[in-house]
């Protein structure tokens, strides 16, 4: 009798058959009820491959080179000639031939061996014999009511061919998911029995602590008062519908107030998880920090971004040392497949964990499933990518039973967006009652028009606290340097500093308020997740949205009766590109039709000439533009799918605090990398350029690490030594 295996360690066999049963059986558990049938189907036959001959000789012999994952992907091509609809045949052929490589574009039926495409690969796998799995494998039948609930996903789709393909090609990303992440535990189960994974927690308990400190909450003031309605009012209307929109000023109290959202909601609900969603890793790591303080014994939460040091992130732990080595394997882990319950990450790792196209992105999708996913700062969003990121948290939504809540204090008027592709009736907002709105005006907003870098100094010299903050890193710290020329205490932030050296400014910043007379110059990073209350906000003209968060800095707790923002332009020849110089244009006209730039009416008015601006931009940029279902581009879509345009590229920065880690990256240690993010300064490709052929950068490990110390400055970041303008 032949014998097959999946996996061998060693003296250790894995019997074939049982990988496939495991792994079928694992990714239906996974799965969505209407869609059991198809997954259970896909993970029998992912392995289809392992039962040729080429494979299994791989037990005695490593150095041979076969592909398995192509056999089940033409076996389900087959079947779509016979017994299965050709979308589905070709969705599991998508989910089967890239579980390994990641998801693979369709192509065409001409593409040949050298092409990796899923076209290529079912061409290849014609000359393959696997025949031996009908010995073990039944051929499983779809039943009609597996079919009819795959079609029933489309009913809303009618003639829309656009939207049709944009749900087919969702749920295949959500099989694959399925799959994907069920071959992997199934493996891990073989090789590492003793790995641990899975976290318990308490949202109960939870939501009763965060009441209580939310009670113990000063609510005295008008300001304190309104900010209790408007939340009282949230928490009323959240339980209709299943995607809500909360737009609520600035200072009055959103992140409490979602958090006590999610809790109810997950309880009420009996959700699996709750995701945080935030644009900025210093966001996150402030709103970690909070939640971690209230809720933290009931609830674990895990953040999930390039900044977060596991090791460090556990060192007030009570376990012992191995236990905690243990706590740090189970964290990692769950950032794998996000099997945690409580998660906090990036835009841009959620975003991909829906549109990337290898198993490492996209094992996450299916448990985003039965969840209460929270998307912070939703205005952020770039419009190029506003159609596929709202409609991936409609499907997120109506189709995985999950709950989102969108937050913002310059809230976009979405509807017209919307109307496009889903069915208004899941949409709601929170608050419909402004009236409390009014307490939040604590500052007035006053356009200077052009003005000298010695002028606008000058103005700061009538106030104890001052913060200007300019569009570009060059300016700011060019403005730095000219205030240290003064006889008063200044202060500096921008990405040409390191993460910790940002966090030390901030600091002494918050040391000096209000005791010492001070200013601040700063690009945009400080209008978000830093917690300070200057006297007077200086800034250069933007967007509305980055207006009204630097105000948000400006007599925050309303402790003056108006705090002064002033909006200006330098009188200089600076010549801004891109978005920032459209925002920037329509910010200067609404200053001449507006009276209060910060009224709800005017920033609706902002958002409405910036959707009809980018109105192209936003209706082409989809992966449902496509004719046929056996050519869908997974991977030359995933590719060009960029939240942020451009990237940065971080330098690590030597010092006395991470010299150790500097020595075991040396020594080839890759697990410091995490470590160093927070002592790296950001730069952008032609930056970095500049530096690597000005023979100061020594690249260890494919980190790019500052070799002369001299360059770099803990008060004003990175000495790039050019004339060049970089924006933020």
């Amino acid at each position: 009798m032949v014998e097959f295996f999946a996996h061998w360690n060693n003296d250790k066999k894995q019997e074939l058959k049982e990988h496939l049963i495991n792994v079928a059986r694992l990714s239906e558990s996974y799965s969505v009820e209407k869609l059991k049938g198809i997954v259970f189907l896909c993970g029998l036959y992912h392995d289809l491959g392992k039962y040729t001959n080429e494979f299994q000789k791989k037990i005695d012999d490593p150095r041979i080179r076969t592909s398995h994952s192509d056999c089940g992907a033409y076996e389900m091509y087959k079947r779509g000639k016979e017994d299965i609809p050709k979308p589905i045949a070709f969705l599991l052929a998508y989910c089967i031939s890239g579980h390994h490589t990641g998801l693979k574009d369709g192509g065409s039926s001409g593409d040949g061996e050298n092409d990796a495409t899923l076209w290529a690969a079912l061409n290849s796998a014609k000359e393959k014999s696997y025949e031996y799995f009908k010995t073990e494998i039944d051929k499983t039948d779809l039943s009609k009511s597996d079919i009819d609930d795959f079609i029933s996903y489309f009913s809303d789709c009618g003639n829309d061919m656009e939207r049709f393909m944009e749900k087919y090609v969702f749920l295949t990303k959500y099989i694959f998911s399925c799959l994907t992440d069920a071959d992997f535990i199934d493996t891990e189960n073989f090789f590492s029995p003793e790995a641990q994974r899975g976290y318990s927690a308490n949202f109960e308990m939870a939501f009763k602590v965060l009441e209580t400190y939310m009670g113990h909450l000063d609510s005295v003031t008008e300001l304190q008062k309104a900010r209790s309605v408007l939340q009282e009012q949230a928490w009323k209307n959240s339980e209709r519908k299943n995607i809500y929109f909360l737009n609520m000023p600035t200072g009055s109290g959103k992140t409490l107030c979602s958090l006590k959202l999610a809790l109810k909601e997950a309880i009420r609900l009996n959700k699996k998880r709750i995701i945080y969603v935030i644009p900025y890793t210093a966001i996150i790591e402030q709103t970690a920090e909070q939640f971690e303080k209230i809720i933290g014994e009931y609830v674990p939460i895990l953040q999930h971004h390039s900044n977060y040091d596991f090791e460090k992130g556990n060192k007030d732990s009570d376990d012992k040392i191995s236990e905690n080595s243990s706590t740090v394997d189970k964290l990692k882990k769950s950032t794998e497949n996000w099997d945690h319950p409580f998660i906090i990450t990036t835009n841009i790792q959620f975003f991909q964990s829906v549109y990337g196209y290898k198993s490492r992105n996209l094992r996450k999708l299916h448990n985003m499933a039965d969840s209460i996913i929270v998307f912070d700062e939703i205005h952020i969003l770039p419009f190029k990518y506003l159609k596929p990121c709202l409609r991936s948290i409609f499907y997120i939504c109506d189709i995985l039973n999950s709950k989102a809540l969108l937050m913002s204090a310059t809230m976009p008027d979405y509807s017209s967006v919307i109307e496009s592709f889903a069915d208004t009736n899941m949409v709601e907002q929170l608050i419909t009652d402004r009236t409390a709105f009014k307490y939040f005006k604590k500052n007035q907003y006053k356009f200077l028009d052009k003005i000298s870098r010695e002028k606008l100094l000058d103005m700061t010299d009538e106030y104890k606290s001052s913060l200007i903050v300019v569009n570009s890193r060059k300016m700011a710290k060019e403005l730095f340097e000219l205030l240290n020329r003064r006889d008063t205490k200044c202060c500096h932030l921008s990405t040409y500093m390191t993460a910790v050296d940002r966090s030390r400014v901030i600091n002494e910043i918050k040391e000096s308020l209000g005791k010492e007379k001070i200013t601040v110059v700063s690009t945009s990073l400080i209008e978000v997740g830093v917690d300070l209350d200057f006297e007077v906000v200086f800034r250069e003209t933007a967007g509305l949205d980055n207006i009204l968060q630097s105000g948000g800095r400006c007599n925050r707790e309303g402790k003056r009766e108006k705090g002064n923002v002033f909006v200006f332009d330098f009188n200089e020849n600076i010549n801004y590109r891109g978005d920032i110089a459209i925002n920037a244009n329509i910010v200067r006209n609404l200053f001449n039709e507006y009276n209060d730039i910060g009224s709800t009416e005017c920033v609706v008015e902002y958002y409405k000439r910036l959707f009809i601006h980018h109105k192209d931009e936003i209706s082409k940029n989809t992966i449902g533009k496509l004719k046929s279902f056996d050519a869908i581009p997974f991977r030359t879509y995933s590719q060009s799918f960029r939240l942020i345009e451009e990237t940065s590229y971080g330098i690590v920065i030597p010092c006395e605090e991470n010299a150790e880690l500097i020595e075991r990256l040396k020594n080839g240690d890759n697990s410091v990398k995490r470590a160093l993010s927070r002592y790296t300064a950001s730069v952008k490709f032609y930056e970095l350029k500049e530096l690597i052929e000005n023979g100061i950068i020594e690249e260890i490990y494919g980190m790019p690490i500052l070799s002369n110390k001299d360059c770099y400055d803990k008060d004003k970041g990175i000495d790039i030594k050019n004339d060049l303008l970089y924006v933020y």
